[in-house]
């Protein structure tokens, strides 16, 4: 069995001990978590998941990871969509990507079903789980975000509890409760739009999992709601719009000019500069 094709089928928290001794004799360690488990696309000019969409010639999900490996994580683990996980296993191959620290698990119908199966991964195959350990969450289909984004993430998440990445609200936003007339303008200075990656200590969360309710765990679906349950602080990491989110057409023409903005020159900390054979 490669690397790549590792997987756990056990439940979150039910095999790792969870040690408060920071001086204990494993270390502790970050996880960065791609969440590729969607099935569908907004792109009406694809004809699959928009993690597998082209981009400048190589796909997405596959420019997300070259950038991660380069990231100071110590394993990357992909929720991919097991209806394509011997296609995303036959990318990796084609792209050369290198494999050693990429573990795979199962992508959930939900958002926080992969969530599950990645935190299931970490706990078992981990005996104890460091205090500091932490995991990061990332959508797959944002391929430029900042190397120096990451580890502020990490450090705000071992720091505080948890992380989210978010950029400063530059539109003026109006809160309307029924869409129709607003009832109030909300300061634009307190006013952020969130990112990812969200990071946020294991410890804490596998116990936040491990309490969640059934209707919990339909509401709660995001890792700042169960941050913010397990009583952390959630602190902010600073990012740019170049951390986009790409879900439709317009957002890949986008993309492709950051890209070769990226390539020719900008800032080349973030993971879609990473291209073929580097």
């Amino acid at each position: 069995m490669t690397e790549v094709e590792k997987m756990s089928n056990a439940k979150y928290g039910e095999s790792a001990h969870v040690s408060a001794n920071t001086n204990a004799s494993n270390s502790a360690k970050s996880y960065f978590c791609i969440l590729a488990g969607g099935s569908g696309t907004r792109l009406k000019t694809a004809k699959l998941p928009k993690q597998f969409i082209e981009l400048s010639g190589v796909p997405i999900i596959i420019r997300t990871i070259r950038g991660a490996l380069t990231f100071d994580v110590d394993e990357i683990i992909v929720a991919i969509n097991p209806a394509y996980r011997e296609f995303f296993v036959e990318l990796l191959a084609k792209f050369e990507v290198v494999t050693d620290k990429i573990a795979t698990v199962d992508g959930g119908g939900e958002r926080i079903d992969s969530i599950y199966n990645a935190v299931g991964y970490i706990t078992a195959t981990n005996e104890h789980i460091h205090s500091d350990s932490v995991i990061l969450i990332h959508d797959a289909v944002r391929p430029f975000v900042k190397k120096s984004v990451v580890a502020e993430c990490i450090e705000n998440a071992r720091k505080f509890g948890a992380s989210i990445t978010g950029v400063p609200a530059y539109d003026t936003m109006v809160y309307s409760e029924n869409g129709e007339t607003v009832e109030s303008i909300p300061l634009r200075s307190a006013l952020f739009h969130a990112q990812t990656p969200d990071a946020v200590r294991l410890p804490e969360f596998i116990k936040t999992l491990q309490s969640l309710t059934a209707d919990e765990k339909e509401t709660l679906t995001g890792t700042v709601h169960l941050s913010m349950r397990a009583g952390l602080k959630v602190a902010i990491a600073k990012s740019d719009s170049s951390n986009m989110k790409i879900t439709t057409d317009s957002d890949l023409a986008v993309a492709d000019g950051i890209l070769q903005s990226l390539e020719n020159g900008g800032a080349n900390e973030a993971v879609g500069a990473e291209s073929e054979g580097k």
